[in-house]
């Protein structure tokens, strides 16, 4: 099996401590010191060899990337010339094995660098059971059984169970409230992980029937003598993510339930939910001043940030921005983000 690590990504969803420059798999958020990105690699060492693990990232993260991922084993990365969304970026590591002398039969394991799993053995176990699915000809998903009405999530419907998962129905857009708290009761929704797995072969497979502007350029990327995707081919490919292009498209699919613990860390929310809290339910790091403050994510890297009679808020203090907002809608620091910009 090979494994395919996502390392792209534009800084936006824990701005302004991540960054268009330094995103947030590069970040570390956690006592041992190890970024996200190092601790998605060494996760798959449980499952895979470092020879069959490659990295694709943008050029503008090439040098952290290779940098954090050297630390641990000398790595296989290619750096994507622009931003273009998952699908592309997936389309050529399956081309790169290919060319590499791999058998278009050999499973793939795709999976972002920034979510944070802590039961290694349990997520392996997960992976086991999708295997015999891809064997089989399916593309892979892997789904979370949703432990709250999450707006910020994709989910996916499934119906038929086989053996070791399920077949999938439909992938559902990120929902309303109200949405939410009626898939949370129906046993048959579940997160969308962002993790797939599948045969080589079934993979070009839906991307020469649902992708075809991005399967066209098959023959003209060559990694045969060296490991750079062209500029001129990669600017023609659309900007897309691998649910768009195939995932939402697909008869394919099916889906093994992750049996670890997850969390993709998208917001300072999901950030809040993993860390330990103290007896009022706060989280706070660095220098803070916090008295009288309820169920709250305070965070500064520098200066002095003194609070007092709030609830529910995040604030956020680096050395480039302090944002305020309140806790269970920070997902909207994109908005700021891009205003920002």
């Amino acid at each position: 099996m090979k494994a395919v690590i996502l390392a792209g990504g534009n800084g936006s969803r824990l701005w302004p401590l991540s960054n268009e420059e330094y995103p947030k798999q590069l970040l570390s958020f956690f006592d041992d010191n190890e970024s996200l990105l190092q601790k998605t690699y060494l996760r798959l060492l449980n499952i895979v060899d470092s020879d069959d693990i490659l990295t694709i990232t943008n050029s503008k993260h090439f040098a952290n990337v290779k940098k954090q991922l050297d630390y641990i084993r000398t790595s296989n990365i290619i750096a994507e010339p622009l931003s273009k969304n998952t699908a592309p970026a997936i389309f050529c590591a399956l081309k790169y094995f290919l060319d590499k002398g791999i058998s278009e039969v050999e499973i793939v394991l795709v999976l972002p660098s920034d979510h944070l799993i802590k039961n290694c053995n349990l997520f392996s176990k997960s992976v086991d059971n999708g295997k015999e699915l891809a064997k089989n000809g399916f593309i892979v998903t892997f789904g979370v059984k949703p432990t709250y009405p999450e707006t910020g999530y994709g989910y996916v419907k499934v119906n038929s169970t086989f053996e070791t998962g399920y077949k999938v129905e439909k992938f559902v857009e990120k929902p309303n409230l109200e949405l939410a708290n009626k898939y949370i009761q129906d046993n048959k929704y579940f997160w969308n992980s962002g993790m797939f797995m599948g045969k080589i072969s079934t993979f070009m497979s839906e991307f020469s029937l649902n992708a075809p502007d991005i399967y066209k350029n098959f023959e003209n990327l060559n990694f045969i003598d060296k490991n750079e995707i062209s500029v001129e081919i990669y600017e023609k490919m659309p900007s897309i993510s691998i649910d768009y292009a195939i995932m939402e498209k697909s008869q394919n699919i099916a889906l093994v339930e992750l049996e670890s613990d997850w969390s993709d860390l998208g917001s300072w929310q999901s950030l809040y939910n993993v860390q330990e809290k103290d007896d009022n339910g706060n989280v706070v790091f660095g220098n803070v001043i916090a008295d009288n403050i309820k169920n709250s994510f305070i965070y500064s890297t520098k200066n002095l940030v003194a609070t007092t009679f709030i609830e529910n808020l995040a604030i956020i203090n680096t050395d480039n921005a302090t944002i305020i907002l309140p806790l269970d809608k920070s997902q909207m620091v994109k908005n700021l983000y891009e205003l920002n910009k």
